[in-house]
This record gives C-alpha cells, sequence and structure tokens, in this order.
C-alpha cells in the first residue's frame, strides 16, 4: 500500500511480540525493505545484506528466498550509486530464479528488468541490452498466458 513507515512500525511490533530481542532474518529483510522505501538505504543495506548472509547459512537450498534477497540488495546498491554491486546482487538473483522457478517467472523478468538498469548505469550498455531482450521476451511470455 505503499504506507512504508507503517509497515516499518508493525514490522517492529511483530519483533516485539514474537519475543525476538535481536532481530532474526525475517525481521531484518522486512524492516530493510521498509527503510530502502523510505529512501534509507543507509540503514536498509546492512539489515538487507545480515538477512541474506544468515539466509545462505540457515537455509542454502531455498533458492527463491535467497533470490529475492539478492534482488533487494541490488536494488538498493543501485538506488546508493553502487552500480557494480547492484550488477553483482542481481546477476545473482537471475540466476537462481532462472534455476529455481525460470524464465518465464514474473519475478526472473523483474530481475532481469532490475539488472539491465544497474548495467546501463554502470556503463554497460551492450550487456544491458541482451538483458532487456530477456526481459521483454518474459513480459511477451506473460501476455501470452494471461490472453490465452
Amino acid at each position: 500500500l505503499r504506507e512504508h513507515e507503517k509497515a516499518q512500525e508493525y514490522f517492529l511490533a511483530a519483533m516485539e511480540v514474537a519475543g525476538h530481542d535481536v532481530p532474526d532474518k525475517e525481521d531484518l529483510w522486512n524492516i530493510g525493505i521498509a527503510k530502502k522505501n523510505l529512501g534509507q538505504y543507509e540503514e536498509a543495506l546492512p539489515m538487507l545484506v545480515k538477512a541474506l548472509e544468515d539466509w545462505k547459512v540457515e537455509d542454502p537450498t531455498d533458492d527463491v528466498t535467497i533470490a529475492k534477497l539478492y534482488d533487494t540488495t541490488g536494488s538498493c546498491y543501485d538506488l546508493m550509486g553502487r552500480f557494480e554491486e547492484a550488477v553483482y546482487d542481481l546477476t545473482q538473483a537471475r540466476m537462481l530464479f532462472g534455476r529455481s522457478i525460470g524464465a518465464e517467472s514474473p519475478l526472473y523478468g523483474s530481475a532481469c528488468e532490475r539488472l539491465t538498469k544497474a548495467l546501463v548505469h554502470a556503463g554497460r550498455v551492450e550487456e544491458g541490452f541482451d538483458r532487456l531482450e530477456e526481459t521483454l521476451l518474459n513480459m511477451a511470455e506473460k501476455d501470452k498466458r494471461r490472453n490465452g
């Protein structure tokens, strides 16, 4: 609903109700996303990176969630102007989505779109064009499935 301040309050309250004195990986991810969406990138990024690291240790086979976390950290890096780090994380997200849920998934398409932007921001326009083609193919397939 784009009420990120309220979401942040609710996430903090949920953490308290759950009895978490220290945020767990899900708390970090939720609060980090709220902070990212509020433009508080310097606060959000360490939370998101820690959530990603914890997920990779505690649930290393959960490719979809790990891909979502890479996608979130990558978009945060991009918004911060840290384009090469964004490219790395978004490349990881694209790869993990591709191998776990396939190139037809909207999540894969979104990762390709974010990767396209990061590559262009990093001055890697030709590589960005390849990802743009992938993004457009993903969107076309989604439209084709929706319209029968």
